[in-house]
């Protein structure tokens, strides 16, 4: 069905008015923890490990068991190197567990900041989609098509018609002083032939220019 008055808009302000912010997604990689915690010693595991080195010092003080001072002093020295290499894997230990907790330390400041920024980037988008941000990114696409719309040449066709006659036309000229011209000529760059503008509406302080018949 015909209506009037018809309305016609370039595509990009029809593209515009549904146009949303542009939303990214959060890509910052989150911090991953210490792969691998120490464990503490099992005794039992160590001194069954520990057979193949106590076995010899235990043959060599029953071959020199007649001698009680080589025997002592022998079975002195299994116990002494395997309690060396005890203490040596607690202290391996102990040393790897205060690097972990480190580790551990350094990971979740990393995941605090990470997490941060993370709600920081949500409620940016959640800000860009609200209803006002959205209004305000359409208009500042119109705007921006406005600003390169192609302005008339200046030269105005020294013609008359039923419009300029009509009371439509003397009524906008009463409603928007100084911004209705007539005959307005527009040069596309194009097309060879000028376009006329019999009656448009111009705002030169914000480059808006309509079409209001012809």
């Amino acid at each position: 069905m015909n209506q009037y008055p018809i309305i016609l808009m370039p595509d990009p302000v029809i593209q515009a008015m549904d146009a949303v912010p542009f939303t990214w997604k959060f890509s910052e990689p989150k911090p991953l923890p210490p792969s691998y915690k120490p464990q503490p010693i099992d005794v039992l595991l160590f001194f069954y490990k520990s057979l193949p080195l106590i076995i010899p010092f235990a043959t060599i003080g029953l071959i020199a068991s007649r001698n009680i001072i080589i025997s002592f002093y022998i079975s002195v020295g299994g116990i002494l190197v395997t309690a060396l290499n005890f203490w040596q894997q607690q202290m391996y230990y102990l040393r790897t567990l205060n690097q972990y907790k480190q580790q551990m330390r350094d990971y979740k400041d990393l995941l605090a900041e990470w997490q941060k920024c993370e709600i920081q980037h949500k409620r940016q988008i959640a800000e860009s989609q609200k209803p006002e941000k959205i209004k305000q990114y359409r208009y500042q696409i119109i705007k921006d098509i406005i600003i390169k719309t192609v302005p008339p040449d200046g030269r105005i066709v020294s013609t008359k018609s039923q419009w300029l006659e009509s009371k439509f036309y003397k009524n906008l000229q009463q409603l928007f002083q100084e911004k209705i011209y007539n005959n307005l000529i527009i040069q596309k760059s194009q097309s060879y032939q000028p376009y006329c503008i019999e009656i448009s509406y111009f705002d030169k302080l914000t480059n808006l220019r309509i079409d209001l018949g012809g």
